[in-house]
């Protein structure tokens, strides 16, 4: 799971075991955290919009089993740090 967001929200509040990579520095760091492409990545951010953008980005330099978190960290039923 990585989030999308900037630093800072990711300090307030995050999905624990999630990787922080924010929005505008995915497509130069995606390949550093996540080198097989084939691996299931569930992006999330605030509400989906930005994850909906990273979901783009990395389909564009082909990473195949990915997704966005619906409502983002908002709807996020389970634990956080």
């Amino acid at each position: 799971m990585i989030d999308v967001r900037n630093q800072d929200e990711y300090d307030e509040k995050h999905i624990v075991g999630s990787i922080l990579i924010p929005l505008d520095t995915v497509k130069e760091n995606i390949s550093d955290k996540i080198k097989n492409k084939d691996t299931k990545i569930i992006a999330h951010c605030k509400s989906g919009k930005r994850s909906a953008e990273a979901c783009e980005i990395l389909v564009d330099l082909g990473y195949t089993d990915v997704s966005s978190l619906d409502g983002g960290i908002e709807a996020w039923p389970y634990q956080t740090e």
